[in-house]
């Protein structure tokens, strides 16, 4: 069972200095759908990082492939509305030792690349977690916290304001929200990436409970400058405004969560909390009162799918990726990408255009 809110804090401890895992090449991934003008903003801010060995693979459906055909992607084609699989096609052409991950409707502060891989300097981090500012540039939607086996968040009061390495207690696990974070590559396929039964919704918390009992010793590093802004753009399952409209797919991976980890579904603790959140947008103007019940209505019936559905293994090891040549290239604050072998004019255009997979 999962420990009270006032629960032991977790294992603190300093953090490397910003600058310390810059001879690490790391891979960014983008999974997109839908959303080609927050996806070009996204992989502009991506030019601005400093970080001297780099590469960004994008994974999205035709539209979004198209955009920015001058920078220098990885491109995959994946058209599934399923942020699990997406991430793991991702994962299989990555060629980094790093493994970054920022939404497509996310803009990446200068510098973000290199400060939230720091803390990979340490041999014992395994994840790292920047801080996310919501969509007005301000306000934070999330610093530092812990995800427990039920699925449900809290934050680390006081949480630091310099890079710290973290370890979470037995149960529970330090949270990287998929919009800012990172994991060693090699470790995240050795559980099996990310769990495609999760379609959208703790597929990250997922993978922080996987790593943390898998390597019980390993650390986080939460690294307060790694910040991004993230717009919480409008898609299927909420509107312009962020306000959701459909809750199902969150209670399915709700029950589906709880079930694997906690053994039981806390119900009324997931209602509760986004009752909560549904008032708030009702009290600021965002939502019509006559909408609530709907609304709270998917959420019911995803959970109630969510607890009776088969509960499928976790994932088993992912595939490994194709590691990078010996002559790869690197431009500074452009990515960094790679071709497999020498000498065709085919090869020879793929570094100009990017990778095109299929999947």
């Amino acid at each position: 069972m999962t420990r009270p809110a006032d629960a032991a804090r977790p294992f603190i401890t300093a953090a490397p200095p910003l600058d310390a895992a810059a001879d690490l090449p790391v891979s960014v991934i983008v999974a997109s759908r839908g959303r080609p003008v927050h996806l070009r903003r996204c992989l502009t801010s991506l030019t601005w990082q400093d970080h001297p060995a780099f590469e960004v693979i994008l994974v999205s459906d035709t539209e979004g492939l198209a955009q920015c055909p001058d920078l220098p992607l990885k491109r995959i084609a994946c058209d599934t509305p399923n942020i699990g699989q997406a991430r793991n096609l991702g994962l299989a052409t990555a060629a980094g030792r790093i493994v970054a991950f920022i939404d497509d409707d996310a803009l990446a502060e200068p510098g973000w690349l290199s400060a939230l891989c720091s803390g990979f300097a340490d041999p014992r981090c395994l994840s790292a977690a920047g801080w996310t500012r919501d969509r007005d540039g301000f306000r934070w939607q999330a610093r530092c916290q812990i995800i427990d086996a039920r699925g449900l968040p809290r934050d680390l009061p006081d949480p630091p304001d310099a890079p710290r390495l973290m370890r979470a207690q037995p149960g529970e696990a330090i949270s990287t929200l998929g919009t800012n974070c990172a994991f060693r590559a090699e470790a995240l396929r050795q559980i099996g990436g990310f769990d495609p039964v999760f379609s959208y919704h703790l597929d990250e918390s997922d993978v922080n409970l996987r790593l943390a009992v898998a390597f019980p010793d390993a650390l986080t590093a939460v690294v307060p400058q790694a910040q991004v802004i993230h717009a919480r753009a409008g898609s299927a399952l909420r509107n312009a405004a962020a306000v959701p409209v459909d809750l199902g797919v969150q209670g399915r991976s709700s029950a589906i969560f709880a079930r694997r980890q906690a053994g039981e579904v806390p119900a009324e603790a997931i209602l509760s909390r986004h009752r909560r959140q549904l008032l708030r947008h009702m009290a600021e103007g965002r939502l019509d009162p006559f909408h609530l019940p709907r609304i709270l209505k998917t959420l019911r019936a995803g959970l109630d799918s969510g607890s009776a559905d088969p509960l499928p293994p976790p994932p088993r090891r992912a595939g490994i990726t194709r590691r990078p040549s010996s002559r790869c290239r690197v431009w500074p604050g452009r990515g960094r990408f790679w071709a497999a072998g020498t000498g065709s004019a085919a090869r020879c255009a793929s570094r100009r255009r990017g990778w095109l997979r299929t999947g």
